[in-house]
Parts: structure tokens; C-alpha cells; sequence
């Protein structure tokens, strides 16, 4: 009887995953500070010497990747990404730049707003979104931006207008005024560096990757490949199994890759530096993947990298 009832689930589980996204699939992406390190708000300083190279946030380009070929099919792909960024028209060339570098897939098309005269990006991306959404009305749109300037505003006017068919995800990579903690906005108008109700949170490649396993998007060995690809990147010493702590620690130290990898590069002005994955990661995390140990020591570990290791105070080249 348990046998048959655990199939039954089984098969309920299965038809509820087919069917959980009928149609067509969208990611609609910001760039800045929502997979490129920019520092837009930490300072003109910082902003100049970030923006003008090309870094990714790491392994946020291979959760996109592995999120696109999931879709691919024999009647073709029914996942597609658009980009829409802030940026004008000659400087978004810089940002093509960046996406073709950084192996971004780019299936689709990318929008650069040249704002009119006296609008507000925030009216300049909803126009950019909103034709969209409206063009492929019985799609799913997966809407990833930045805590850093208006994103959470235009994801959540268009959440009030189109409801469950948008999933939404803010990089939390600016300090808010409670320390510590996700600042949820608590009225109509948020704070700056709040995000509202029903956006949910991410910090690095790998959270967003535990995200999209959750709803379904990509697959528990996908999961598996951008935990192993962070931790190769950042921390190769864990990685190749070393089990001595007193001697990880060291040769951590001493050796860790972090000083010289471009694709991890956290600073003290990003939140991940400042404990906020601490305290969020029991909520966005360990319920997800809680049962299966490998994926659960190695997210653990990250984080750990992140929050532990100072790893933050270092500057690359």
C-alpha cells in the first residue's frame, strides 16, 4: 500500500512539473550589478574602475546557460533570455561585450534604452517590458534585476499588473538601513535598497541556481555543476578534498584563489560581505536542499567562503 501510494505521488509530482510551465519560458535580465560587478551606487570611484571592465558575478552565467538549454527541444528552444539594461545606446555596446565574453547565452535580443527627453528609467524600462509580456500572453517571465536603483519598482508594478505569470529575483548586493537582514518595504514606497513582498532575494550564482532548481527550470545535476564550478573557482583547495582544517586554513590563506579570480571579486560594499547571507540562507537555501548532502556542503562552504574568510577586504588586480 505505501509502495502504491509513493508512486502515486511520484506520478503527481511528475505532471505537475510538465505542466507547471505550459508555454514558452522568459527570462528578462538587468546587467549591471545584476550579473556584472559595476557599483553603480558604491561610489563614482568604484563605479568608474568596475564598470569599465567586464566581470561577472560568478557562476550567474552558467545558471543562465543551464537555464536555456533546458528548453532546447526538437520543435526548437521554448526558453528565451532578453537583457534590458539602463544603458544608452553607444554605451550598450560595452555591455555586448561583457555578455559575449562572459559566455552569457544570447538567443535572443538585448535591449539598450535610449530614454527621451525628461523620462525616468523607471518609465523607460516598463516600456521596454511591457511589449513583452503583452506580445506572449500565456508565457511564464522569470524577471532577475538588482537592489542598486528602480528594478524592484518596475518588477513590482508589473507583478500588480500580471500576477503569477512573473517570478521575480532581486540581487541583494547593496546594504539596506537594518543591518544584517533583507529589508522588505513595509509601504507603497520602499526605501532605498528595500525590495518588496513576493521578490525574492539572491546573493550568488549558486542561491539563484537553488532557486531555479526549486521551481523546477533546471535539474539536480545542473545544481550539482554550478556548485562545483563556484567551488573550483573559489576555493580549489576544498574542492581537490583536502581534509585537515588546521592545514585548509593555511593553505587557504596563503594560496586561495580568490586573490587573483576575477568571476568571484566580493568587496566590503557588497552584502554578502556584510552577513546578510548569514541570515537569509536558512530561509532561501537549506529548506531546498536540506536531504541531499553533497549539494547542501558544498552551498555551505560558499557561503562560508563568503562570510568567514575575509575573503571581502581583498582587491584583484
Amino acid at each position: 500500500m505505501k509502495k502504491f501510494i509513493f508512486i502515486i505521488i511520484a506520478l503527481l509530482f511528475i505532471i505537475i512539473s510538465m505542466t507547471a510551465y505550459p508555454q514558452k519560458i522568459f527570462i528578462i535580465s538587468d546587467i549591471d550589478d545584476t550579473i556584472k560587478i559595476t557599483g553603480v551606487k558604491a561610489g563614482t570611484k568604484e563605479m568608474i574602475e568596475q564598470g569599465s571592465r567586464s566581470r561577472a558575478f560568478f557562476s550567474i552565467d552558467t545558471v543562465y546557460q543551464l537555464f536555456y538549454e533546458n528548453g532546447l527541444g526538437s520543435n526548437g528552444p521554448d526558453r528565451e533570455i532578453f537583457f534590458v539594461s539602463g544603458a544608452p545606446g553607444p554605451v550598450g555596446k560595452l555591455s555586448t561585450y561583457f555578455l559575449k565574453k562572459n559566455e552569457f547565452p544570447f538567443p535572443s535580443k538585448a535591449y539598450f534604452l535610449n530614454k527621451k527627453i525628461g523620462e525616468k528609467t523607471l518609465d523607460a524600462k516598463l516600456n521596454a517590458i511591457t511589449p513583452i509580456i503583452e506580445g506572449n500572453p500565456n508565457s511564464t517571465f522569470i524577471l532577475i534585476g538588482d537592489n542598486g536603483e528602480f528594478d524592484p519598482d518596475v518588477y513590482k508594478t508589473l507583478q500588480d499588473k500580471y500576477g503569477t505569470r512573473l517570478v521575480v529575483f532581486i540581487h541583494y548586493v547593496y546594504a539596506a538601513t537594518n543591518p544584517n537582514i533583507v529589508n522588505y518595504s513595509t509601504s507603497s514606497a520602499r526605501q532605498l535598497f528595500e525590495i518588496y513582498k513576493g521578490q525574492t532575494p539572491y546573493f550568488t550564482g549558486v542561491d539563484l541556481a537553488v532557486q531555479f532548481y526549486r521551481l523546477g527550470l533546471i535539474s539536480k545535476e545542473n545544481l550539482l555543476k554550478v556548485a562545483n564550478e563556484s567551488l573550483q573557482n573559489i576555493d580549489p583547495i576544498y574542492y581537490n578534498n583536502i581534509k585537515n582544517e588546521s592545514n585548509y586554513s593555511a593553505e587557504y590563506s596563503n594560496n586561495h584563489s580568490l586573490r587573483h579570480n576575477q568571476k568571484l571579486f566580493y568587496q566590503e560594499w557588497m552584502t554578502g560581505c556584510k552577513g546578510y547571507m548569514s541570515s537569509e540562507w536558512s530561509n532561501l537555501v537549506t529548506p531546498f536542499i536540506q536531504e541531499d548532502l553533497e549539494i547542501i556542503s558544498k552551498a555551505e562552504r560558499i557561503k562560508s567562503i563568503i562570510t568567514q574568510f575575509k575573503g571581502c577586504e581583498i582587491s584583484t588586480p
